[in-house]
């Protein structure tokens, strides 16, 4: 269902129509240029009633009249690309959007209600400029559009707004030929059209004329509080520390709503990362909590907490699924039987089937959509104690602490012999140096470089003992396996070789750790 695509330097867009055909003569390369016949498309655009889509950039529409009839979405990506979903018109009748997309944007509707609020009629004529061979070299697309308002309120007629646009996008032609159709066109007096989507320009939100189009209204909707993810707003708390913990939270907020389509279309990677972004967030809300009004950051820290446990278990299914197929594929034949790696890749396999599921379910929650506006409404104005100071000598302070708190652990881990209290003292150490590393993320705006520093160090320390800990939970894991193993009647001296192979790892782990951090003392 879903494509990737990037638009660059290979697509030009103008306003208006040109005054006549383009020849080829006057375009280097072009041997002929072809007309196809004229399309008459009908899109109707969905939004919320503020129209939360279409402040972040998204689009959903139905649309008909050509080869790509059907229903589509489009959602900005984080690499600057575009993520485009498409599903036939019989996946929803009119009004009615598929649930398969309706679930796609639901980290920014929140549960508000998606109707159609514009249509758009368009008259299309596309050129096509082919060489000698036959070859598309470049497209021209001529689009006149007119579009008309769905329900503007009661007692308002309906505004309509009318524009032309030129479109030019590349085929299997150079850069320069783009470059030569785009003199031409300027030559015919046409300029450059502005960016912004369609449905801002149909609402009238971006100055276009129109005849109707109640440009006020729909500015002042685009304009109001409450947004969708935006997160936005400049800090207004003061402070180097407050500014730099609130653009901390933005951005991993904003972040974790682009990640919400991965995690649910269960793309790789993608529980894992938004795990991170909770992480982060909590770490920096726990790291920064003297400055904070704690009766209301408490609260956000344990939503995010909740969060985070149902996508670790997600994460430890699938990370040690994949750990202990891997190492049962490389046992010697004496070592196992035929079928341990198909064994233990069902076995994770459901597993991580269920916990994902609960994800999903977590995902369509109001729990969770409280969870993103109070995360928004933080980053806007960061809940601040009266008369906190919020400078850059707060954050030194907060990441010695933060640092101290982990050197205590890490020492008293070190100090233990082999066994479940190590173990633990272990997975103490590992939180403490991965919240003082997010802390120190956190507060690089304020700490400088010296930042950066601590937090490389930090995770020089963190990943050693975050393998360790994988290795303790795959012990566990291979426990629960094996007893299964055991009720079924089959054989299971595979299953102990890989708990002891666990325990070799681990070790290897943590003396990693104490080095990395013996280099930190050293300094």
């Amino acid at each position: 269902m879903a494509t990737m695509h990037r638009e660059g330097e290979r697509v030009v867009e103008f306003e208006g129509l040109a005054d006549r055909q383009l020849r080829p003569d006057e375009l280097l390369g072009v041997a002929a240029v072809k007309h196809t016949p004229r399309q008459h498309l009908d899109a109707v655009h969905y939004d919320t009633a503020d129209l939360r889509l279409l402040r972040q950039g998204i689009t959903l529409r139905r649309r008909s009249g050509d080869s790509e009839a059907g229903w589509h979405l489009t959602i900005p990506a984080e690499d600057g690309s575009r993520r485009e979903f498409g599903l036939p018109l019989a996946a929803g009748v009119p009004g009615n959007v598929p649930a398969r997309l309706a679930a796609l944007v639901r980290a920014h509707t929140r549960g508000r209600e998606l109707r159609g609020v514009a249509r758009l009629r368009t008259v299309r004529s596309r050129t096509l400029l082919v060489d000698r061979r036959g070859r598309t070299l470049a497209e021209v697309v001529e689009d006149q559009v007119s579009a008309r308002v769905l329900e503007p309120g009661p007692g308002v007629a309906a505004p309509v707004t009318s524009w032309a646009r030129t479109r030019v996008e590349l085929a299997h032609g150079g850069a320069g030929l783009l470059v030569a159709v785009e003199q031409v066109l300027r030559g015919q007096g046409l300029r450059p059209a502005e960016d912004g989507p369609e449905l801002a320009r149909a609402l009238g939100g971006d100055g276009a004329d129109g005849d109707g189009a109640d440009g006020d209204r729909v500015a002042g909707r685009r304009r109001g509080r409450g947004g969708a993810t935006g997160v936005g707003g400049a800090t207004r708390a003061g402070g180097a520390t407050a500014a730099a913990l609130a653009a901390y939270l933005r951005q991993n907020a904003e972040r974790l709503v682009t990640l919400d389509v991965a995690v649910r279309l269960d793309e790789p990677d993608a529980v894992h990362q938004m795990r991170i972004c909770q992480r982060r967030m909590r770490s920096a809300l726990v790291a920064n909590r003297r400055l904070l009004r704690r009766h209301r950051t408490d609260r956000l820290s344990e939503e995010l907490r909740w969060l985070g446990t149902l996508l670790g278990r997600a994460r430890d299914a699938e990370v040690t699924g994949a750990r202990l197929t891997a190492q049962a594929a490389q046992l010697p034949l004496s070592a196992q039987s035929e079928e341990l790696p198909a064994q233990l890749e069902r076995w994770f396999a459901q597993h991580y089937r269920q916990a994902h599921h609960e994800v999903l379910v977590a995902l369509d929650s109001p729990r969770y959509y409280r969870l993103l506006d109070s995360l928004e409404r933080f980053a806007d104005r960061p809940w601040l104690r009266k008369h906190a100071e919020a400078g850059r000598s707060v954050a030194r302070r907060t990441l010695r602490r933060e640092c101290r708190r982990t050197g205590r652990r890490l020492r008293a881990a070190f100090a233990l012999p082999p066994g479940d209290q190590r173990d633990e003292a272990v997975h103490r150490a590992r939180k403490a140096a991965k919240q003082a590393r997010y802390a120190a993320e956190c507060l690089y705006p304020a700490l400088g470089a010296g930042g950066r520093r601590v937090a490389g160090d930090l995770k020089a320390i963190q990943q050693p003992l975050g393998s360790y800990q994988d290795a303790v939970v795959t012990q566990q894991a291979i426990l629960l396996v094996a007893a299964e193993a055991r009720r079924l009647r089959q054989d299971t001296f595979g299953y102990g070789v890989l708990y002891g192979a666990q325990r070799d790892h681990s070790e290897e782990d943590l003396a990693a750790a104490r080095r990395a951090w013996n280099r930190v003392e050293r300094r």
